[in-house]
């Protein structure tokens, strides 16, 4: 009986090994001296295999069965209804839309989401509704909100904080009298401010004559970091497969349906939702639509008076085009007596300010000039919040040419869709865009009207 136990524990440690490492070779192995080694190693473990099957008594040939069964059971398994590569905030959400909706739904993700190599991360990100940018947006934005108080519901987390949102600018910026139009059209509470207003209601802000504000009541703050986690447990919890750490070489798309190549093997599926983020730059050029990627120094400065002055419930977050091209944004203090306040900008044009990168050659160290921008912009406009740097991050916006994202089916491709280019505004909308993809992927049109977002608008391409 003991020597009975031992061969089945020996046998059973075999399996466990060639299993592992046989079936990684085979789906992984790729024209490189790298994979063909580890073809090797395998191809030696099957040797080793059957002299142990001899040894135990058996016959090889049921292992051969058991290799060939195993094989071709794990390659079924590699094929999905829908693939969704990159699993930032719209990867993410549309991979708990598809998951819901019972879809056998694959996400790959070249890091582990949420990170901190893209765009959805640094413990806030702004949301609002009387959106400036285009009035289009605010139906989006409506939904927005509902879905994130479900997702924050059945997760459990504290996704979003209503701390009110202030849009300032003179008459030249207009974003203040433009987040006016909005809110008065869609009856959205809102107060606002004229010059003198601003400067009893809030005075440590340095604004010249002629700047006036917009202050909407229920913009506030959003977790990102929290809401990408949030909606990969959800999907994964409703039948959702994550592949974190797995890059894409590859995709291919046919009448069969896609194929797509990572760097540990081939995944197969009817659909593909392609979510890059800056890793989109070249797909995107390809497609007639150049991105620019800015790289955005973020700084957590301590005020030098008391940091009650800028609560949640006495500060809202802002937007402030205080010159030409240029908008400088924060958020109320809300990471504790010595957490500081989170301050940046938003570049545009030509501004001096302005730092273009790509996913691949952003430097992510805080340099002496992005302190002294940050500094002097501080120091001019909110010289109370000039103290010490507590702690500093980057990131990067991604910029399609009209600053308005791209969603969509490719052009040439209708079994995939596309989303990029949300130009530093499209979180706070992106679990709405989960649910664009999955009805653009799933039936190929959606109830929202998206010719503001069409990949063909830049070359008058059909889609």
């Amino acid at each position: 009986m003991k020597a009975e136990a031992r061969n089945k524990i020996e046998e059973n440690h075999l399996f466990s090994r060639l299993f592992k490492r046989l079936l990684y070779a085979l789906t992984a192995m790729k024209r490189s001296k790298q994979k063909l080694s580890k073809a090797r190693i395998a191809l030696t473990d099957m040797k080793e295999a059957r002299r142990l099957y001899r040894k135990l008594g058996k016959n090889p040939l049921f292992l051969n069965r058991w290799i060939f069964i195993s094989f071709y059971s794990m390659q079924a398994n590699q094929k999905f209804d829908t693939i969704v590569v990159g699993l930032g905030a719209m990867g993410s959400a549309t991979l708990l839309q598809l998951a819901q909706k019972g879809i056998k739904v694959l996400g790959i993700d070249q890091f582990r989401p949420p990170h901190i190599q893209g765009s959805t991360h640094g413990g806030s990100r702004v949301t609002r509704q009387a959106y400036y940018e285009d009035p289009a947006y605010v139906p989006l934005l409506i939904r927005s909100y509902e879905l994130w108080e479900d997702i924050g519901q059945k997760s459990g987390k504290t996704l979003f904080r209503q701390t009110g949102g202030l849009m300032m600018s003179d008459e030249a910026g207009e974003i203040a009298q433009r987040s006016l139009a909005a809110a008065q059209a869609y009856d959205l509470p809102h107060t606002y401010l004229s010059h003198r207003q601003l400067r009893e209601q809030f005075p440590m802000f340095n604004t010249a004559p002629g700047t006036e504000g917009l202050l909407e009541h229920r913009a506030g703050m959003l977790d990102p970091e929290a809401c990408v986690e949030a909606q990969l447990t959800l999907a994964e919890a409703a039948g959702a497969t994550c592949r974190f750490g797995e890059k894409m070489m590859n995709w291919e798309a046919s009448a069969q349906g896609v194929l797509v190549d990572t760097d540990q093997g081939r995944y197969q599926a009817e659909k593909l939702v392609l979510s890059l983020g800056p890793w989109a730059m070249n797909m995107a050029e390809a497609l007639g639509v150049p991105l620019h990627i800015d790289r955005i120094a973020q700084f957590f400065l301590q005020p030098i008076g008391p940091i009650s002055t800028y609560a949640p419930d006495r500060f809202p977050l802002f937007l402030w085009i205080v010159e030409k091209d240029l908008g400088y944004y924060g958020f109320p203090a809300v990471d504790g007596p010595k957490g500081g306040l989170k301050l940046s900008f938003y570049p545009y044009g030509d501004h001096p300010v302005r730092q273009l990168c790509t996913a691949e050659s952003i430097d992510r160290e805080i340099s002496a000039k992005d302190e002294a921008d940050i500094r002097h912009y501080t120091q001019t406009f909110m010289p109370d919040l000039n103290g010490e740097v507590v702690r500093t991050l980057t990131c990067m916006h991604t910029n399609s040419p009209d600053y308005h994202p791209v969603i969509g089916l490719h052009p040439q491709h209708d079994q995939v869709a596309l989303a990029f280019g949300f130009s530093g505004h499209g979180f706070k909308f992106s679990n709405v865009v989960g649910e664009l993809l999955a009805d653009l992927i799933l039936g190929g049109a959606s109830s929202w009207e998206l010719d503001l977002f069409s990949p063909g608008r830049f070359t008058n391409q059909p889609v």
